[in-house]
Protein backbone atom coordinates (compact mmCIF):
# COMPACT_ATOMS: atom_id res chain seq x y z
CA UNK A 1 0.00 0.00 0.00
CA UNK A 2 2.80 2.36 0.93
CA UNK A 3 4.53 1.57 -2.34
CA UNK A 4 1.38 2.46 -4.28
CA UNK A 5 1.15 5.83 -2.51
CA UNK A 6 4.79 6.60 -3.29
CA UNK A 7 4.30 5.78 -6.95
CA UNK A 8 1.15 7.93 -7.11
CA UNK A 9 2.93 10.87 -5.47
CA UNK A 10 5.81 10.57 -7.91
CA UNK A 11 3.45 10.55 -10.88
CA UNK A 12 1.61 13.64 -9.59
CA UNK A 13 4.94 15.45 -9.09
CA UNK A 14 6.11 14.62 -12.60
CA UNK A 15 2.76 15.68 -14.06
CA UNK A 16 2.82 19.01 -12.25
CA UNK A 17 6.42 19.60 -13.40
CA UNK A 18 5.44 19.05 -17.03
CA UNK A 19 2.50 21.44 -16.72
CA UNK A 20 4.82 24.07 -15.15
CA UNK A 21 7.25 23.86 -18.08
CA UNK A 22 4.43 24.40 -20.56
CA UNK A 23 3.21 27.45 -18.61
CA UNK A 24 6.75 28.94 -18.54
CA UNK A 25 7.13 28.88 -22.36
CA UNK A 26 6.71 32.54 -23.54
CA UNK A 27 4.46 33.26 -26.55
CA UNK A 28 5.91 34.96 -29.64
CA UNK A 29 5.97 38.75 -29.34
CA UNK A 30 7.43 41.91 -30.86
CA UNK A 31 7.40 45.41 -29.40
CA UNK A 32 9.05 48.78 -30.06
CA UNK A 33 10.81 51.27 -27.83
CA UNK A 34 8.50 54.00 -29.20
CA UNK A 35 4.89 53.75 -30.34
CA UNK A 36 5.41 56.44 -32.98
CA UNK A 37 8.30 57.99 -34.87
CA UNK A 38 7.83 61.67 -35.77
CA UNK A 39 10.10 63.32 -38.32
CA UNK A 40 10.54 66.76 -39.87
CA UNK A 41 9.71 67.48 -43.50
CA UNK A 42 13.33 67.29 -44.66
CA UNK A 43 15.21 64.13 -45.63
CA UNK A 44 16.11 62.30 -42.43
CA UNK A 45 16.64 58.96 -40.72
CA UNK A 46 15.80 57.37 -37.38
CA UNK A 47 16.31 54.06 -35.60
CA UNK A 48 13.54 51.59 -34.78
CA UNK A 49 14.49 49.73 -31.59
CA UNK A 50 12.92 46.27 -31.48
CA UNK A 51 12.37 43.71 -28.71
CA UNK A 52 11.31 40.28 -29.92
CA UNK A 53 11.79 36.57 -29.33
CA UNK A 54 11.19 35.40 -32.87
CA UNK A 55 11.82 36.18 -36.51
CA UNK A 56 10.00 39.11 -38.10
CA UNK A 57 9.28 40.69 -41.49
CA UNK A 58 8.10 44.15 -42.60
CA UNK A 59 5.15 44.32 -44.96
CA UNK A 60 4.77 46.87 -47.81
CA UNK A 61 6.10 50.44 -47.53
CA UNK A 62 5.36 53.75 -49.34
CA UNK A 63 7.84 55.11 -51.89
CA UNK A 64 9.03 57.86 -49.54
CA UNK A 65 10.21 55.40 -46.89
CA UNK A 66 12.97 52.76 -46.92
CA UNK A 67 14.58 50.60 -44.21
CA UNK A 68 17.99 49.05 -43.66
CA UNK A 69 16.47 45.56 -43.50
CA UNK A 70 13.01 44.16 -44.20
CA UNK A 71 13.30 40.94 -42.21
CA UNK A 72 15.29 39.65 -39.28
CA UNK A 73 15.55 37.36 -36.25
CA UNK A 74 15.33 38.00 -32.51
CA UNK A 75 18.95 39.13 -32.68
CA UNK A 76 18.13 41.94 -35.14
CA UNK A 77 17.01 44.62 -32.70
CA UNK A 78 17.72 47.81 -34.70
CA UNK A 79 16.30 48.91 -38.05
CA UNK A 80 17.38 52.18 -39.67
CA UNK A 81 14.49 54.16 -41.15
CA UNK A 82 15.21 56.51 -44.10
CA UNK A 83 12.69 59.21 -45.01
CA UNK A 84 12.68 61.25 -48.21
CA UNK A 85 11.85 64.98 -48.00
CA UNK A 86 8.17 65.88 -47.95
CA UNK A 87 7.64 68.46 -50.69
CA UNK A 88 3.91 68.75 -50.04
CA UNK A 89 2.13 71.12 -47.69
CA UNK A 90 0.29 68.18 -46.08
CA UNK A 91 1.61 65.71 -43.50
CA UNK A 92 2.52 62.13 -44.43
CA UNK A 93 1.55 59.21 -42.19
CA UNK A 94 1.96 55.46 -42.47
CA UNK A 95 1.62 52.39 -40.25
CA UNK A 96 4.72 50.25 -40.71
CA UNK A 97 3.59 46.64 -40.14
CA UNK A 98 5.96 44.07 -38.57
CA UNK A 99 4.70 40.51 -39.03
CA UNK A 100 5.63 37.57 -36.73
CA UNK A 101 4.10 34.22 -37.59
CA UNK A 102 0.35 34.74 -37.15
CA UNK A 103 0.56 38.20 -35.52
CA UNK A 104 1.13 41.78 -36.70
CA UNK A 105 2.37 44.85 -34.86
CA UNK A 106 2.13 48.43 -36.25
CA UNK A 107 4.58 51.30 -35.75
CA UNK A 108 3.13 54.69 -36.70
CA UNK A 109 5.37 56.92 -38.87
CA UNK A 110 4.57 60.64 -39.01
CA UNK A 111 6.31 63.23 -41.21
CA UNK A 112 5.65 66.96 -41.00
CA UNK A 113 4.32 68.94 -43.95
CA UNK A 114 6.61 71.26 -45.86
CA UNK A 115 6.13 74.76 -44.43
CA UNK A 116 4.32 77.18 -46.69
CA UNK A 117 6.98 79.48 -48.21
CA UNK A 118 6.88 83.24 -47.82
CA UNK A 119 6.76 84.43 -51.40
CA UNK A 120 8.45 87.80 -51.07
CA UNK A 121 9.31 90.12 -53.96
CA UNK A 122 13.06 90.65 -53.50
CA UNK A 123 15.33 93.22 -55.11
CA UNK A 124 18.33 92.12 -57.14
CA UNK A 125 20.02 95.51 -56.98
CA UNK A 126 20.32 96.02 -60.75
CA UNK A 127 17.87 98.93 -60.79
CA UNK A 128 16.89 101.41 -58.11
CA UNK A 129 13.85 102.60 -56.24
CA UNK A 130 11.55 99.89 -57.48
CA UNK A 131 8.46 100.19 -55.32
CA UNK A 132 5.46 97.89 -55.30
CA UNK A 133 2.43 100.10 -55.89
CA UNK A 134 -0.29 97.46 -55.88
CA UNK A 135 -0.94 93.74 -56.20
CA UNK A 136 -0.14 90.52 -54.35
CA UNK A 137 1.87 87.51 -55.49
CA UNK A 138 0.02 84.20 -55.85
CA UNK A 139 1.55 80.81 -56.48
CA UNK A 140 -1.71 79.37 -57.81
CA UNK A 141 -3.86 82.18 -59.25
CA UNK A 142 -3.25 84.75 -62.03
CA UNK A 143 -2.20 88.14 -60.66
CA UNK A 144 -1.06 91.65 -61.61
CA UNK A 145 1.62 93.70 -59.90
CA UNK A 146 2.26 97.42 -60.42
CA UNK A 147 5.67 98.97 -59.73
CA UNK A 148 7.27 102.40 -59.77
CA UNK A 149 10.94 102.98 -60.59
CA UNK A 150 13.44 105.67 -61.61
CA UNK A 151 15.80 103.24 -63.36
CA UNK A 152 15.16 100.31 -65.69
CA UNK A 153 17.08 97.29 -66.93
CA UNK A 154 17.99 97.31 -70.62
CA UNK A 155 16.58 94.41 -72.62
CA UNK A 156 16.33 93.56 -76.30
CA UNK A 157 12.85 95.06 -76.72
CA UNK A 158 14.29 98.55 -76.08
CA UNK A 159 17.62 98.28 -77.86
CA UNK A 160 17.14 101.05 -80.44
CA UNK A 161 15.67 103.50 -77.92
CA UNK A 162 18.67 103.36 -75.59
CA UNK A 163 20.71 106.51 -76.18
CA UNK A 164 21.20 109.69 -74.20
CA UNK A 165 18.37 112.13 -74.85
CA UNK A 166 15.98 109.43 -76.08
CA UNK A 167 12.40 110.53 -75.38
CA UNK A 168 9.91 107.88 -74.31
CA UNK A 169 6.39 107.77 -72.93
CA UNK A 170 6.49 107.58 -69.13
CA UNK A 171 3.28 105.57 -68.93
CA UNK A 172 4.64 102.12 -69.74
CA UNK A 173 1.58 100.33 -71.06
CA UNK A 174 3.64 97.71 -72.93
CA UNK A 175 6.34 96.94 -70.33
CA UNK A 176 9.13 96.00 -70.81
CA UNK A 177 8.87 97.69 -74.21
CA UNK A 178 9.32 101.47 -74.28
CA UNK A 179 7.09 103.62 -76.46
CA UNK A 180 8.90 106.37 -78.32
CA UNK A 181 7.67 109.97 -78.08
CA UNK A 182 7.10 110.87 -81.70
CA UNK A 183 8.77 114.25 -82.19
CA UNK A 184 8.08 114.89 -85.86
CA UNK A 185 8.59 118.61 -86.47
CA UNK A 186 10.88 118.99 -83.45
CA UNK A 187 14.69 119.04 -83.55
CA UNK A 188 17.41 118.26 -80.97
CA UNK A 189 19.99 120.76 -79.84
CA UNK A 190 23.66 119.79 -79.68
CA UNK A 191 24.53 118.99 -76.06
CA UNK A 192 27.57 118.01 -73.96
CA UNK A 193 27.72 114.48 -72.51
CA UNK A 194 30.29 112.70 -70.33
CA UNK A 195 31.53 109.14 -70.92
CA UNK A 196 33.60 107.34 -68.27
CA UNK A 197 34.09 107.24 -64.51
CA UNK A 198 35.68 109.45 -61.86
CA UNK A 199 39.21 108.55 -62.94
CA UNK A 200 38.95 108.23 -66.69
CA UNK A 201 36.38 110.19 -68.67
CA UNK A 202 35.87 112.13 -71.88
CA UNK A 203 33.45 114.92 -72.77
CA UNK A 204 31.58 115.04 -76.05
CA UNK A 205 30.74 118.72 -76.49
CA UNK A 206 28.52 118.58 -79.56
CA UNK A 207 26.37 115.49 -79.22
CA UNK A 208 23.10 115.46 -81.16
CA UNK A 209 20.86 112.76 -79.63
CA UNK A 210 20.18 109.83 -81.96
CA UNK A 211 20.69 106.07 -81.84
CA UNK A 212 23.15 106.07 -84.75
CA UNK A 213 25.31 108.89 -83.35
CA UNK A 214 25.35 107.38 -79.89
CA UNK A 215 26.42 103.95 -81.16
CA UNK A 216 29.83 105.25 -82.18
CA UNK A 217 30.31 107.08 -78.88
CA UNK A 218 29.25 103.96 -76.97
CA UNK A 219 31.70 101.75 -78.90
CA UNK A 220 34.61 104.05 -78.07
CA UNK A 221 33.67 103.96 -74.39
CA UNK A 222 33.40 100.16 -74.31
CA UNK A 223 36.75 99.76 -76.12
CA UNK A 224 38.36 102.14 -73.64
CA UNK A 225 37.19 100.25 -70.56
CA UNK A 226 37.21 96.70 -71.86
CA UNK A 227 39.60 94.29 -70.17
CA UNK A 228 40.01 90.62 -69.32
CA UNK A 229 39.34 91.28 -65.65
CA UNK A 230 37.06 88.69 -64.10
CA UNK A 231 33.74 89.52 -62.51
CA UNK A 232 33.57 88.65 -58.82
CA UNK A 233 31.18 86.16 -57.28
CA UNK A 234 29.00 87.34 -54.46
CA UNK A 235 29.75 85.69 -51.11
CA UNK A 236 26.95 87.14 -48.98
CA UNK A 237 23.52 85.62 -48.34
CA UNK A 238 21.50 84.53 -51.34
CA UNK A 239 17.93 85.66 -51.97
CA UNK A 240 15.19 82.99 -51.81
CA UNK A 241 12.91 81.85 -54.59
CA UNK A 242 10.62 78.86 -54.16
CA UNK A 243 9.41 77.85 -57.61
CA UNK A 244 9.93 78.45 -61.30
CA UNK A 245 6.81 80.64 -61.21
CA UNK A 246 8.31 82.72 -58.39
CA UNK A 247 11.55 83.08 -60.38
CA UNK A 248 9.56 84.09 -63.46
CA UNK A 249 7.87 86.87 -61.50
CA UNK A 250 11.19 88.18 -60.11
CA UNK A 251 12.79 88.19 -63.55
CA UNK A 252 9.82 89.97 -65.08
CA UNK A 253 9.60 92.93 -62.71
CA UNK A 254 13.37 93.29 -62.22
CA UNK A 255 14.71 92.57 -65.70
CA UNK A 256 11.72 92.45 -68.02
CA UNK A 257 12.54 88.86 -69.04
CA UNK A 258 11.34 85.32 -68.34
CA UNK A 259 14.32 84.44 -66.17
CA UNK A 260 13.28 80.83 -65.62
CA UNK A 261 13.45 80.13 -69.38
CA UNK A 262 17.17 80.84 -69.38
CA UNK A 263 17.85 77.84 -67.14
CA UNK A 264 16.65 74.94 -69.29
CA UNK A 265 14.69 76.61 -72.08
CA UNK A 266 11.34 75.88 -70.41
CA UNK A 267 8.75 78.17 -68.86
CA UNK A 268 7.35 77.78 -65.35
CA UNK A 269 4.30 76.13 -66.91
CA UNK A 270 6.48 73.43 -68.48
CA UNK A 271 9.00 72.67 -65.74
CA UNK A 272 8.91 72.56 -61.94
CA UNK A 273 11.82 72.84 -59.55
CA UNK A 274 13.08 69.50 -58.28
CA UNK A 275 14.60 71.06 -55.15
CA UNK A 276 12.98 72.70 -52.14
CA UNK A 277 14.13 76.22 -52.94
CA UNK A 278 16.65 78.33 -54.83
CA UNK A 279 19.02 81.14 -53.88
CA UNK A 280 19.97 84.06 -56.14
CA UNK A 281 23.41 85.64 -55.79
CA UNK A 282 23.38 88.80 -57.96
CA UNK A 283 26.46 90.84 -58.84
CA UNK A 284 26.21 94.27 -60.44
CA UNK A 285 29.61 95.26 -61.79
CA UNK A 286 29.55 98.75 -63.31
CA UNK A 287 32.65 99.84 -65.25
CA UNK A 288 31.56 103.25 -66.49
CA UNK A 289 28.55 105.37 -67.39
CA UNK A 290 27.36 107.88 -69.98
CA UNK A 291 25.73 110.97 -68.49
CA UNK A 292 23.78 113.96 -69.66
CA UNK A 293 23.45 116.79 -67.14
CA UNK A 294 20.46 119.12 -67.12
CA UNK A 295 20.33 120.02 -70.83
CA UNK A 296 21.75 123.44 -71.53
CA UNK A 297 20.61 124.50 -74.06
CA UNK A 298 17.27 122.62 -73.73
CA UNK A 299 16.96 119.12 -75.14
CA UNK A 300 14.86 120.30 -78.08
CA UNK A 301 15.11 123.52 -80.03
CA UNK A 302 11.38 124.04 -79.42
CA UNK A 303 9.54 122.94 -76.27
CA UNK A 304 7.08 120.07 -76.69
CA UNK A 305 3.47 121.21 -76.81
CA UNK A 306 2.13 120.67 -73.29
CA UNK A 307 -1.49 120.06 -74.29
CA UNK A 308 -0.42 117.18 -76.50
CA UNK A 309 2.54 115.71 -74.63
CA UNK A 310 1.97 116.22 -70.87
CA UNK A 311 -0.55 113.33 -70.72
CA UNK A 312 2.22 111.05 -72.03
CA UNK A 313 4.51 111.91 -69.10
CA UNK A 314 7.54 112.26 -71.42
CA UNK A 315 10.93 111.29 -69.98
CA UNK A 316 14.37 111.31 -71.57
CA UNK A 317 17.29 108.99 -70.88
CA UNK A 318 19.86 110.92 -68.86
CA UNK A 319 22.25 108.15 -67.79
CA UNK A 320 23.29 104.73 -69.10
CA UNK A 321 25.43 102.37 -67.04
CA UNK A 322 27.86 99.86 -68.55
CA UNK A 323 29.33 96.67 -67.16
CA UNK A 324 27.69 93.31 -66.66
CA UNK A 325 24.99 92.07 -64.33
CA UNK A 326 25.47 88.43 -63.42
CA UNK A 327 23.39 85.96 -61.46
CA UNK A 328 24.42 82.75 -59.72
CA UNK A 329 21.37 80.60 -58.98
CA UNK A 330 21.71 77.61 -56.64
CA UNK A 331 18.84 75.16 -56.09
CA UNK A 332 19.10 72.86 -53.09
CA UNK A 333 17.39 70.91 -50.31
CA UNK A 334 19.98 71.78 -47.67
CA UNK A 335 19.73 74.57 -45.10
CA UNK A 336 20.40 78.07 -46.43
CA UNK A 337 23.38 78.48 -44.09
CA UNK A 338 25.01 75.36 -45.55
CA UNK A 339 24.51 76.57 -49.14
CA UNK A 340 25.84 80.05 -48.32
CA UNK A 341 28.89 78.59 -46.59
CA UNK A 342 29.78 76.21 -49.43
CA UNK A 343 29.18 78.87 -52.09
CA UNK A 344 31.37 81.32 -50.18
CA UNK A 345 34.21 78.81 -49.78
CA UNK A 346 34.17 77.88 -53.45
CA UNK A 347 34.07 81.54 -54.51
CA UNK A 348 37.12 82.27 -52.36
CA UNK A 349 38.92 79.08 -53.53
CA UNK A 350 38.84 77.57 -50.05
CA UNK A 351 39.02 73.80 -49.56
CA UNK A 352 35.79 71.87 -48.96
CA UNK A 353 35.69 68.85 -46.68
CA UNK A 354 34.30 65.52 -47.92
CA UNK A 355 30.79 66.16 -46.60
CA UNK A 356 30.66 69.61 -48.20
CA UNK A 357 31.81 68.17 -51.53
CA UNK A 358 29.02 65.59 -51.43
CA UNK A 359 26.43 68.28 -50.71
CA UNK A 360 27.76 70.69 -53.34
CA UNK A 361 27.52 67.94 -55.96
CA UNK A 362 23.80 67.60 -55.15
CA UNK A 363 23.09 71.31 -55.75
CA UNK A 364 21.96 72.48 -59.19
CA UNK A 365 23.70 75.73 -60.15
CA UNK A 366 23.23 78.21 -63.00
CA UNK A 367 25.49 81.19 -63.76
CA UNK A 368 23.79 83.75 -66.01
CA UNK A 369 25.60 86.64 -67.67
CA UNK A 370 24.97 89.05 -70.54
CA UNK A 371 26.79 88.83 -73.86
CA UNK A 372 24.95 91.74 -75.52
CA UNK A 373 21.83 93.82 -74.97
CA UNK A 374 19.12 91.40 -73.85
CA UNK A 375 21.15 88.28 -74.73
CA UNK A 376 22.40 85.90 -72.07
CA UNK A 377 24.60 82.86 -71.67
CA UNK A 378 24.16 80.22 -68.99
CA UNK A 379 26.73 77.92 -67.40
CA UNK A 380 25.07 75.04 -65.57
CA UNK A 381 25.98 71.96 -63.60
CA UNK A 382 26.46 71.19 -59.94
CA UNK A 383 27.83 74.02 -57.79
CA UNK A 384 31.45 72.82 -57.95
CA UNK A 385 31.38 72.41 -61.74
CA UNK A 386 29.90 75.86 -62.35
CA UNK A 387 32.28 77.79 -60.09
CA UNK A 388 35.30 75.90 -61.43
CA UNK A 389 34.35 76.98 -64.96
CA UNK A 390 34.07 80.60 -63.83
CA UNK A 391 37.65 80.50 -62.57
CA UNK A 392 38.91 79.62 -66.04
CA UNK A 393 39.33 82.92 -67.96
CA UNK A 394 39.56 81.00 -71.24
CA UNK A 395 36.18 79.37 -70.68
CA UNK A 396 34.20 82.47 -69.72
CA UNK A 397 34.67 85.92 -71.21
CA UNK A 398 32.20 88.43 -69.82
CA UNK A 399 31.90 91.54 -72.02
CA UNK A 400 30.95 95.09 -71.10
CA UNK A 401 27.39 95.87 -72.19
CA UNK A 402 24.80 98.56 -71.42
CA UNK A 403 22.87 97.25 -68.41
CA UNK A 404 20.52 99.94 -67.07
CA UNK A 405 19.35 103.48 -67.71
CA UNK A 406 18.06 106.37 -65.62
CA UNK A 407 15.79 109.11 -66.90
CA UNK A 408 14.60 112.63 -66.20
CA UNK A 409 11.26 114.36 -66.55
CA UNK A 410 11.24 116.28 -69.81
CA UNK A 411 9.45 119.36 -68.50
CA UNK A 412 11.27 119.97 -65.20
CA UNK A 413 14.49 117.95 -65.75
CA UNK A 414 14.04 116.38 -62.31
CA UNK A 415 14.42 112.69 -61.53
CA UNK A 416 11.92 110.80 -63.62
CA UNK A 417 9.68 108.00 -62.43
CA UNK A 418 7.65 105.48 -64.36
CA UNK A 419 4.96 103.02 -63.40
CA UNK A 420 4.53 99.66 -65.04
CA UNK A 421 2.55 96.47 -64.56
CA UNK A 422 3.36 92.82 -64.97
CA UNK A 423 0.89 89.98 -65.36
CA UNK A 424 1.52 86.36 -64.39
CA UNK A 425 -0.99 83.82 -65.62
Amino acid sequence: MKNNLLILSLLLFLLSSCEGNEDSKQPDFIQFAKKEISLGYKESKDTIEIQTNTSWEIESMPEWLTVSKQKGTQEDTNVILYIQPNRNETVREFDLIFKIKDKKQALHIYQEAKPKPEYTLPRLGFTSLIRLVSGTYSETEPFDLEFESDKLFINSSNKELIFLGSLFVGKLTNYPKLDRVETAGYAYNQLPIIIGNFINFTIEENYTPSYETYQQIEKEGVDNFNSDASFPLRTSDGTYYYSRRHLHCIGLYELGISLEKLLNGKSYKEESMKHEYGLIYPVSNIRFSADMDRPNPPLLTEKLNEDKFVPMNPNYISEIKYGNNTLLLVESDFEKGIVNSIQSKLSKSEQLNAEEVTKAEQMDAYYIYMVSVGEFKVIKGNLIEVINQLKDPKAVKIPIVPVSFSFSDYYNNGVGAVKYKIHVQ
